[in-house]
């Protein structure tokens, strides 16, 4: 295992440069709010299902091979301009995915759309998939127990309804949803059931206006039934963005909002607020494009003090970016400054992990506000001769409440047990990604390096692994068989054990090591004719112990087959 893990990691530092970002045509970020939370991610269960209110194109990747991993931290932007391109019309389209086998990692995705026209579509989107069958007891020590094992699950189910229609000179957009996560574990089982209904209006690309908009309302109902009891909440999010058409000034300017509400009732009871307003302007001179403004950010709640929803103690932010282009425009030097309020939620933390409960936080907060004081980076990015793309980029965050996963243990009996603490902290971060792509080849790559200093040394906490990243290939046989070949990695994570008693937390020399790891998959996927055809993916070839979340090992190799049908 160490050999191979040696080895892979190699052959990741040898040939990664970095990727460039493949965005969206049809959507433009205007504020990259780039959290840094470094709870290790979930193995991800969704499909890639298009956000009603943020893309309007309704494409959907008919192939079986997953997204390449893409480390320990996610980017995700919270507030987007919608520019709706146009769609051609066409008659309905049908997609349905489906598979099982052993262990059991079950499939049913589907997606359908009566209706897509230039002035108005329906789609309907289904994804069902998980886990079920034994997992690896994990020992005192942080390393699997040989021959101890358990069974469980966890399943996530999701299903949308999304329309759009064009009205005069803007697109309106509607959608209802359902969620579901689904998990048995040693520290219990629960059943996440949650609703939402979101609506919104942009104004289209054309014709002369005086305004630019975009503007979205969401509301979600979410229940959680736990061993340690039940919980619900609710929550309210208004995002939006605005531009007004000034033609008589060479530069533009542009404001992005958000509010997110949020209440939970029943095991614990709280309400908390998050609050952006963002105003900038876009200058360019000659070879450099500069966005500067600033992030106008708080957050509050039912306790200002150590509570839920903690008071922020800042309200202006960084948010400024700037670019340099090279090379007739095939390379990019960029640097950024940026910052702001994210309001951590419970529907946010149990997405990140389904085991997530009331029970977490035995002492302090369940649910915060994440400051991100300043998140400083520069990076370059580029394209070689239309089939090599790249980022690399490197920078400095400042960060206050950041939500770890960390793992506790009880006083008498000596078992672990997972938590959630808030902790400051400052980190060190950078990245690499890249993509070729020439005929029937395509490889993707990624490599992160992460350094946390939480300077809570006696608080429970899983830290980032130092090295983490991913390597895929590909390759397309006359159209009709695709092969793929993936790997993920991950160094060993520091894992602060905190001790559990009637007064509180006690920690001293108690710092554990989380195994990394190495998953090893292969796809492939055979086109029967235009309409069917068969999948097959085998993962985690090398038998390993994959404690991608903390205290949760699924059991070995895995095989599964399945179908697709499009029509």
């Amino acid at each position: 295992m160490n050999k191979s893990f040696a080895t892979l990691f190699g052959v990741l530092a040898a040939c990664m440069a970095a990727s460039a970002q493949n965005l969206n045509p049809e959507i433009v970020v205007t504020n990259e709010y780039e959290t840094r939370m470094p709870l290790v991610p979930k193995v991800d269960l969704a499909m890639s299902c298009p956000d009603s209110l943020k893309e309007f194109r309704y494409g959907f990747d008919y192939s079986v091979f997953d997204n390449p991993y893409s480390g320990s931290y996610e980017f995700s932007p919270y507030v987007v301009k919608l520019e709706p391109g146009k769609t051609p019309a066409r008659g309905s389209s049908f997609f349905l995915r489906a598979g099982a086998g052993y262990s059991l990692h079950p499939v049913l995705d589907f997606a359908w759309s009566p209706l897509v026209t230039s002035k108005a579509s329906v789609s309907l989107l289904q994804h069902f998939g998980g886990y079920w069958g034994s997992y690896r007891a994990v020992g005192n020590d942080l390393r699997t127990v040989k021959g101890n094992a358990y069974e469980g699950y966890d399943l996530a189910e999701s299903l949308t309804l999304t329309g759009r229609m064009g009205i005069g000179k803007a697109f309106c957009e509607a959608s209802a949803s359902y969620e579901g996560f689904f998990n048995s574990s040693p520290y219990g089982r629960s059943a996440w059931h949650n609703a939402s209904a979101q609506i919104g209006v942009s104004s289209t690309g054309g014709g002369r206006r005086i305004l630019s908009y975009g503007l979205s309302l969401a509301f979600d109902a979410g229940s959680d039934r736990h061993s340690s009891g039940i919980l619900s909440e609710n929550l309210f999010k208004i995002k939006g963005s605005f531009e007004p058409q000034i033609s008589k000034i060479p530069f533009r300017i542009f404001a992005d909002l958000s509010l997110e509400l949020a209440a939970c009732q029943g095991a614990i009871d709280c309400s908390g607020s998050a609050f952006s307003f963002a105003p900038k302007g876009v200058f360019r001179f000659g070879p450099l494009n500069l966005l500067a403004g600033v992030n106008i950010s708080a957050g509050a709640g039912s306790d200002p003090g150590n509570g839920p929803f903690s008071r922020t103690g800042q309200i202006l932010y960084p948010d400024v970016e700037a670019s340099v282009s090279l090379i007739g425009g095939a390379m990019d030097i960029y640097a950024l400054i940026k910052g702001g309020v994210r309001q951590i939620n419970y529907h946010s933390l149990k997405s990140s992990d389904h085991r997530f409960s009331g029970s977490w936080a035995p002492f302090g907060a369940l649910l915060d506000n994440e400051i991100e004081r300043m998140n400083a980076g520069l990076g370059v990015r580029g394209i070689i001769s239309d089939r090599f793309q790249y980022d690399l980029n490197a920078g400095y965050g400042i960060y206050a409440g950041t939500p770890f996963t960390g793992i506790g243990r009880r006083s008498d009996t000596g078992d672990l047990f997972p938590v959630v603490s808030y902790l400051d902290n400052n980190l060190l971060h950078a990245d690499l990604k890249s993509r070729y792509a020439y005929g029937p080849v395509e490889v993707e790559g990624n490599l992160a390096f992460r350094k946390c200093d939480t300077r809570q040394g006696n608080v429970p906490a899983v830290l980032p692994a130092a090295l983490s990243g991913g390597l895929t290939a590909s390759y397309s046989l006359r159209g009709r068989l695709g092969l793929c070949i993936g790997a993920d990695v991950s160094g060993s994570r520091k894992a602060v054990v905190a001790d559990l008693s009637p007064g509180g937390w006690t920690a001293s020399d108690n710092t554990l090591t989380v195994p990394g790891y190495v998953d090893l998959n292969i796809s492939a996927e055979y086109l029967l004719n235009r309409n069917w055809a068969l999948w097959l993916r085998a993962g985690n070839l090398l038998d390993a112990d994959l404690q991608i979340l903390p205290l949760s090992v699924e059991n070995g190799i895995n095989f599964t087959a399945g179908i697709c049908l499009k029509l």
